[in-house]
Parts: C-alpha cells; structure tokens; sequence
C-alpha cells in the first residue's frame, strides 16, 4: 500500500483514512493554531480537518539556539505526510497569498522584515541594512563605511584608530585639533 501507518508516540495524528481521498505527500492546511515554534494544529485544505499539534520544521536547528519564527494562525501551510503515512506529518513551509501578502523584493535579495517594521537587508548592491521600527537605521555601505541614523548611546570606552570629525566635517575641527587647542591652554597662577 502506497499509505504507511506510522504512529508516533510525541505529536500523533489521528485522521480517518476516509476523512483524506488518499494518503498524501504533501497538503495544504490553515494553522489553528500554534504552540510557539514547535507545534501547531491544522486545518487541513479542502478537507476542513483540524489535526493534533504537529511538529514544525525550520531550516536551522539546534539545541537552544536556531531560527525561531511560528506560524500565526490563518498561516497557509505546506503540511507533509512522512512517507505518505496519515499518522507522521509535520508541518513545513508558509505561502504567501491574500491574507499575507509578500513585499516587493528584488530577485538574489534576502530581506528579513518583522510585522513591526523591524528589517534586516541583504541587498544586491552589497549593503546591510538594520533598522527599527522607530527609525534607528544602520547601513553598512559595501565600501568601509557605515551610516548610522539614531542617537547614540555608548555604555563602555570607544576606541578609534583614526581621527573623529565634526558635525559633516565642516569648518575642519576634528578630535585632534581639540586637543591641540587644549593642550596649549594654560592657567594662570595656579597653585
């Protein structure tokens, strides 16, 4: 029979044969709902069969550590069969549709972008870009500079190899010039 009946003791899956016209690869489902990044139950498409909590793959792993981003419910899902059998399935991929629409991306760029505003661009020009919801933006320029676009706040030493600048470097007055200014100022009868 092309339909393996595997039971698997941790997150079973318990649909009647009859409920399926056959035992599947893969399948369309609805998240119902998620258990944060390890489980979640769905509704199978065009079915309408809500499953147990089944486990959810991620393409990075490891013990504490990996990426972590579960579903939401209403998420349409790529919900796989492990080799066809009705009792192993798991969860693998989301799709974009009318629900979760996608952004306009530029083919061979990777961009990372949370529901707040929160991104991470890898763009095809070389540059990283990080920036916030509330506006903080840092571009690594693919060139040796940086641009950094937020108040700063350092709790610690700051060390520079080279010279610190002014404001657009107008008028020339950089770090070193301080100094020299400084060092040559004196006090008058100071005991």
């Amino acid at each position: 029979s092309p339909c393996r009946f595997k039971y698997t003791k941790l997150i079973p899956l318990f649909i009647d044969a009859a409920l399926l016209s056959a035992c599947r690869a893969a399948t369309l489902g609805l998240v119902a709902f998620a258990a944060g990044d390890a489980a979640a139950k769905v509704i199978i498409q065009p079915e309408g069969f809500e499953t147990a909590y089944l486990p959810i793959a991620s393409s990075w792993v490891g013990n504490l550590w990996g990426m972590f981003c579960p579903p939401t419910p209403g998420d349409e899902v790529d919900l796989h069969f492990q080799e066809d059998g009705k009792n192993a399935a798991y969860v693998s991929l989301r799709f974009f549709g009318g629900a979760a629409r996608p952004l306009s991306v530029v083919s061979g760029e990777f961009w990372l972008v949370h529901k707040s505003g929160s991104l991470i661009k890898l763009t095809n020009d070389g540059k990283v870009t990080f920036a916030d919801a509330a506006g903080s933006v840092l571009v690594l320029n693919n060139d040796g500079t940086t641009i950094l676009t937020s108040n700063l706040i350092v709790n610690g030493n700051i060390s520079a190899t080279g010279d610190i600048t002014d404001r657009d470097a107008t008028g020339g007055s950089t770090m070193a010039h301080f100094r020299s200014v400084y060092d040559i100022h004196t006090h008058g009868n100071a005991q």
